[in-house]
Order: C-alpha cells, then sequence, then structure tokens
C-alpha cells in the first residue's frame, strides 16, 4: 500500500491532477490536501468521481477525486482516474512492472527493493550488480532529452535479458539508469561495466544526438543499497563536473582522490597548495603555464618525450620547464612521491577554481 501512495503522490504532483486512495469499503487511505479529506474518513458516490482497481494480490482498493459539476470535466475527471488506475495498478495484473519498482528503489521508496528482488532472476555467486546512471551533459533537467536517452538505454539492455533501466529524480534533475549484473569473479569486471557505461554514451550521442556521462557505481549484491547507489552514482557525475573531468564515463571506483579534496575544508585545501607549491605560485606569472606542462608530464607517465609530442614543442622547451618548476617548488616530478603530490595540488587547482587565483583570496 505504501508503494502506491507514494506513487500516487508522485502522479499526482506530476500530472496537476488530485486523486485519492481508499479501501474497497470507501475508508480514505491518502487524500491530497486540495480534497479536504484525511486518513480514516469515508468517501462516497454522490461527492466523488471513484474508480475501482486492484493489485496482482487480489486487494482491491478505490481511486477517487471531487467530482465536478459541469459534464466535461467529470468526463475528464473519469478518464484521468482511469489513467492513474492503469499505471498503478495495471500492470500487476499481468505481473509487477520491474521499471516501476527499479524508480521506486531508486528514489527509496518503502517496499520497492524487496518486491523488485521477488520478481528479477536471483544472482548466481560469482555475480553482482553495478548501476549505470546517465544525465545530459548540456542540461540535466531537459525532459526530452532524457527520455530520449532512457528509449536508447531500453533498446541496449532489455528487460528479458535481466536488465532494468528507468529515469528517476534526484532534487531537481532527472536521470537515468540501469541496472546490470556483471561477473564479480573476473578480474576485469569494471572494464566490462565501463564499457556498457560507454556504450550509452555513443549511442545516446550518435542515435538521438545527445551528449551524456554516465557513471558506474561500485558492485554490490543488495538490491535494498539502490538507493544508496543511485545517490552515489549521482555524487560521481557531479564530482565529474567539479573537476572537470572529460571522460563520457565515470567510476565511482576511480574518483577517490576526488572524492578526498571534495570532503575536506576550503582552509586545508589552501593550505595544502602554499605546502605544495610555495609562494610563487600566485606572483609568478610563468607558474600557469609550467603546471600545464607538468600536468601532461603526470598525464603522460612522467615521460618528457611523449610530453613533448603531445604538446607540440621540442623536448628541451618541456625539460626546461620542469627545471623551472622544480628550482621554483624544490619538487622533482620525476619521482614518485613528488609527482603524486603535485597531482593531488593540481587536482585542488582545478577543484576550486583557482587557475589564475588572486593574491588577495590566497594569501594569508
Amino acid at each position: 500500500m505504501e508503494l502506491y501512495i507514494a506513487e500516487l503522490k508522485r502522479l499526482n504532483d506530476k500530472t496537476g491532477f488530485q486523486a485519492g486512495l481508499a479501501d474497497k469499503n470507501g475508508k480514505v487511505l491518502y487524500c491530497p490536501a486540495g480534497i479536504g479529506l484525511k486518513a480514516g474518513d469515508r468517501i462516497s458516490d454522490a461527492d466523488f468521481t471513484v474508480i475501482d482497481g486492484s493489485d496482482s494480490d487480489g486487494t482491491d482498493y478505490i481511486l477517487f477525486s471531487a467530482k465536478e459539476n459541469e459534464k466535461r470535466s467529470s468526463e475528464l475527471s473519469s478518464g484521468m482516474l482511469k489513467l492513474l488506475s492503469e499505471r498503478l495498478f495495471g500492470s500487476d495484473r499481468a505481473g509487477i512492472s520491474a521499471e516501476r519498482l527499479f524508480i521506486g528503489a531508486l528514489e527509496g521508496r518503502p517496499g520497492s527493493s524487496e518486491k523488485l528482488g521477488s520478481i528479477l532472476p536471483k544472482l548466481s555467486n560469482n555475480m553482482q550488480y553495478r548501476l549505470l546512471t546517465a544525465c545530459c551533459a548540456e542540461d540535466e533537467t531537459h525532459g526530452g532529452q532524457i527520455t530520449q536517452v532512457r528509449e536508447v538505454a531500453s533498446e541496449l539492455f532489455p528487460e528479458d535479458q535481466g536488465f532494468v533501466t528507468g529515469i528517476f529524480n534526484s532534487g531537481t534533475a532527472s536521470f537515468v539508469s540501469a541496472l546490470c549484473a556483471v561477473e564479480e569473479g573476473d578480474a576485469s569486471r569494471s572494464e566490462k561495466a565501463e564499457q556498457m557505461a560507454l556504450q550509452l554514451a555513443d549511442t545516446a550521442g550518435a542515435e538521438v544526438m545527445v551528449n551524456v556521462r554516465v557513471a558506474v557505481s561500485s558492485g554490490f549484491r543488495s538490491l535494498s543499497r539502490l538507493s544508496e547507489m543511485a545517490l552515489q552514482t549521482v555524487a560521481t557525475l557531479r564530482l565529474g563536473e567539479d573537476f572537470g573531468i572529460g571522460s563520457k564515463c565515470l567510476l565511482y571506483e576511480k574518483t577517490g582522490l576526488e572524492r578526498l579534496i571534495s570532503s575536506i575544508s576550503e582552509e586545508d585545501r589552501l593550505e595544502y597548495l602554499r605546502a605544495v607549491l610555495g609562494g610563487q605560485y600566485w606572483t609568478d606569472r610563468s607558474m600557469q603555464e609550467l603546471l600545464n606542462t607538468v600536468s601532461v608530464f603526470l598525464q603522460c607517465n612522467q615521460n618528457s618525450s611523449v610530453t613533448a609530442k603531445r604538446m607540440y614543442v621540442h623536448r628541451n622547451t618541456v625539460n626546461n620547464r620542469l627545471e623551472k618548476f622544480s628550482r621554483i617548488t624544490g619538487l622533482d616530478c620525476s619521482s614518485f612521491s613528488d609527482g603524486v603530490r603535485v597531482r593531488i595540488a593540481l587536482l585542488i587547482i582545478r577543484y576550486m577554481g583557482q587557475g589564475d587565483p588572486s593574491e588577495e583570496s590566497m594569501i594569508d
């Protein structure tokens, strides 16, 4: 019952139509404020437009709305109640809708994950779930784009092959998610999930011309963790945006440094920059060019020849910039430990949007 009430509230908010739910005897189970009843009150055919419905367990319910005086308005109310009844109970007559329960579980509605688990195939011992969550790169709240991405996801990950897809809301944004099962014992299981995510992003871009980012959750076996995984993937997408990560696919388990940096205070982040880069970071105008070179050098596995090719400059130019950076900071970026320290500093700069920081905000 709680699931139906939660779904009815969502549909009322979405459509603007006010409908309540009562048991088969007319006792109100839920009523929106606009109708003026409370739980436990009784409804009558004289005052309300009603329609009967029943779930897969054979439990009977009544959907009701305030009766309209005008014939046309009354017909519209009856039509809306029929649509709501079909949405709430229609799929239950042939079996509970996996998509509806999946969305409910993602949004944390009581009972959804348990019911979803009762209709999905049981996971074998060597399998685990991964949640893929996609958002539109340009506008996460664009309903038309999200619907198109959902259609792409349902084609790539069909329900008859054990996948479940759906659109869920988090805050003011909408996201498309797909529940996928991958082999737990496979050392490349994260690569398989990443390939699925990239397939979704590439297909959405090619077929419906919508640019999306896709986050992949950590592995899990219990469907009761779906709402947790939904929050995890949404947070991962936010991190990708905050850190300017250009990849179409973001794996939660590969964003450890970004999560750590975002969790510490701004004061601690600034103190780290001061300790690693020194005062000349804010006073030497050449530091931005040096940091750009150092960043590419670290991305190229600390290989100056590859860095030079990537930047279209001579190898000596790269080496000269690295030497100047070392003189300013005392750090040798070719060493592992110093390279890690500088990489963290670069991530902090990117996260704080301090590519060209002002002295007023950075110096005591």
